[in-house]
């Protein structure tokens, strides 16, 4: 009878913890932990860490975007965005970048030239071939 009640309870406090799951974000921002009610049931986005979200993380998680302006969490997506964002593109213009052959631009690449076989064989660079 002992383990029948065990199971009983295990089986509550698991079906619990799934409901809860399923109807709430988990968000861990800087300074806290969020539970964030969900607008619809998914298992999309269950624990989401923005302490490093750029604004594109923010657009690529429209529904957790959504969902923390409904519980009065905008300025965590507003101050975490801006300054994440500011930082990313300063690490990008003072990033120097590297000196290998997979970071040269474009025009230090070597493109191979046009071979006499393309242009004509040897007889183009004969001077009988020249109409008169």
């Amino acid at each position: 009878m002992k383990g029948l009640i065990l199971i009983a309870i295990g089986a509550a406090i698991g079906s619990s913890a799934t409901a809860m799951v399923y109807c709430n974000h988990i968000v861990q921002t800087e300074h806290q932990w969020i539970v964030v009610p969900r607008a619809g049931v998914n298992v999309k986005d269950i624990y989401a860490d923005v302490r490093e979200w750029s604004l594109d993380d923010w657009r690529k998680h429209p529904e957790l975007t959504r969902d923390m302006v409904k519980a009065g969490h905008a300025e965590i997506i507003q101050t975490g965005a801006v300054e994440n964002t500011v930082e990313q593109v300063f690490d990008r213009i003072t990033q120097r970048p590297e000196a290998d052959k997979s970071s040269a631009p474009v025009w230090e690449e070597e493109v191979p030239g046009p071979q006499r076989d393309d242009i004509g064989g040897d007889d183009a660079f004969q001077n009988d071939s020249i109409p008169r």
